[in-house]
């Protein structure tokens, strides 16, 4: 199996869903949270306080897409 920060890199790599993507916002907290991990940057305090807060963001986006490919 793919290590968490190599399915990250390649989730960051795909195009959105268009569904998701009329809402996307490139500097998100998701984004650099994202980004950061993906690197290979340490996280500090902030940005593990960030990381939790995204939490929410992902849960609510997730439950918000109409479809599959938006959910997945």
């Amino acid at each position: 199996m793919r290590s968490l920060q190599r399915r990250i890199q390649d989730f960051l790599a795909e195009p959105l869903p268009d569904e998701i993507a009329l809402n996307h916002n490139p500097e998100s907290l998701t984004e650099l949270v994202l980004n950061t991990y993906a690197s290979g940057q340490p996280f500090d305090t902030g940005l593990i306080k960030m990381a939790q807060i995204c939490l929410g963001e992902l849960d609510h986006a997730i439950a918000e897409a109409a479809s599959e490919q938006g959910r997945t």
